[in-house]
């Protein structure tokens, strides 16, 4: 086995592959990111209903999508309750909150 080097360059004197193939022009690369663009908000609260029952709400509003290239653009809304239940089956006994 031959001996290994290293050989330091500038890096104007690199120079890309030609051939290869994850380079995109930048029409390609819009299209490719367009139909990823995602904004929303959201918001949530929670407590407790009283001795080991739990529970939580929320709420999230927002666009994702893009109508270029014949894609679909959407507006979601999401409303999401729960309720638990603590066990201390596992806790020997210590309360954490």
């Amino acid at each position: 086995m031959g001996s290994l080097s290293i050989i330091y360059r500038k890096i104007s004197e690199l120079k890309p592959y030609p051939r290869n193939a994850r380079t995109h022009t930048r029409k390609q690369a819009k299209q490719i990111a367009a139909p990823i663009q995602e904004f929303g908000f959201t918001a949530g609260y929670g407590g407790i209903l009283g001795g080991n029952l739990l529970y939580s709400l929320g709420a999230e509003v927002g666009t994702r999508g893009t109508t270029s290239g014949g894609l679909i653009k959407e507006n979601y809304f999401q409303i999401s309750f729960t309720i638990n239940y603590r066990d201390f089956l596992y806790s020997k006994g210590r309360k954490f909150f």
